[in-house]
Order: structure tokens, then sequence, then C-alpha cells
């Protein structure tokens, strides 16, 4: 269902028989008559905020919880998973964690769905796991059901996502909107320091400075 959604609305392209994510050129021009006439219609009669513009149309459905909690996901990335845990302890951050089984048919699970609506944000771990699996068709599945949760994700918290990378992950580079961050090779700290970065890009987390006014 997902995957039929992003094609049909562009953001979902077929490359060498695996799906990619893309948010590049997504314009309401570019989309089916059908969804291009919701988004006009949605945007009708939005009052204007004083030195702000429109009000932009958040489609039903999709009402963030505004918890502070973040979900981090992965498939097999465990020791990726727990460095950022590991930090969002450090930081006093509610977060939620959910592994997604690779050879799971449902495209998504109730518990990521169960999640999702106790959180306000979400880091996708889009690295592969370290240790390889010698199981066939494993590795593909990981990959096809990790794409899938990086879309819902999207849909679900909008700008509020952090994509986690691996040192493959540069066809990752033109998904517009999403901030990356890469997985270094040790623990020096410039992955956590990225990640916080990341956190604050998206609007996920705010830095306050005692006796200063926001």
């Amino acid at each position: 269902i997902v995957v039929g959604n992003g094609e049909l609305v562009g953001i979902v392209t077929e490359v060498r028989n695996s799906h990619y994510v893309s948010l590049t050129g997504l314009t309401e021009a570019s989309a089916p008559a059908s969804v291009s006439k919701a988004i006009e219609d949605s945007q009708q009669d939005i009052p204007a905020i004083e030195g702000r513009g429109p009000v932009e149309a958040q489609p039903q459905g999709h009402e963030r919880a505004g918890t502070g909690r973040l979900l981090v996901v992965h498939s097999g990335a465990g020791a990726i998973a727990d460095r950022i845990v590991r930090m969002l302890d450090d930081m006093s951050i509610p977060h939620g964690i959910v592994e997604i089984d690779p050879i799971d048919s449902s495209p998504l699970s109730a518990e990521w769905t169960d999640e999702t609506d106790e959180s306000s944000g979400t880091i996708v771990v889009m690295a592969g796991p370290s240790r390889v699996v010698s199981t066939p068709g494993v590795a593909s599945s990981r990959a096809s059901k990790m794409l899938l949760q990086l879309g819902a994700a999207v849909d679900q918290f909008r700008d509020q996502v952090v994509m986690v990378l691996g040192p493959d992950g540069d066809h990752f580079l033109q998904t517009a909107r999403i901030q990356r961050v890469h997985v270094d090779g040790d623990d020096s700290g410039r992955f956590e320091l990225d990640l916080l970065r990341g956190l604050l890009n998206a609007e996920m987390m705010v830095v306050s400075i005692p006796g200063q006014s926001s």
C-alpha cells in the first residue's frame, strides 16, 4: 500500500529492482489530478498569520502527538541503535525503539503503529547490520521493509525525521527535507554530535540557556 501510494504521487521510484524514496521535485503539478484537487480544496479558506504567510494545511489522520518522545527504528542494526539510545538516555530524552523483522509479512508492524502514536518524531536507521546474513532474500527484504518505514515516517511526522545512513548510503542524498546523519567507524563521538545537530535542524529538540529568552 505504501509503495503503491508512493509511486502514485511520485515519491517512490524503482531502480534496478529496488525501491527508493525521493521527495525532490514533488509538486502539485506532478501529482495526479485527484491529488492536486484534494490539495487545492484543503487549502481553501485557510487564514493567514501575520508575518508568516498562509497556514499550511495538515492532512487529517496525521496529527502529531507532541509528546516530546522520539522513536528509534532499525532492522538488525542493534549496535547503531544502542549508541543512539545511550545518547538519548544520557540526555534524559524519552524514547522508544522498534526493530523491524525483515521476514515479517505485514508491511508495517502493530508495534510500529503503536509506537508512532506515542511519539513526536523518529530516527530511522537505514544503515544495515554489521554482520552479514547469509539467508537468501533477507538483505533485500530488510532494505525494502526499511524503505517502507522511512516512507511511513515521512508521512506521519513530515519534517521531524532523522535518517541514519551507513557508508553505502549515498543513493539517499537526493532525499529532500530529511535530515541525514552518517555513522562513523569509531567511538569518537562524532556520530552523536552529528545526530544532535540533525535533531536540532529537524526541530525534534530545542536547546535553551537558563536566563535567556527563547
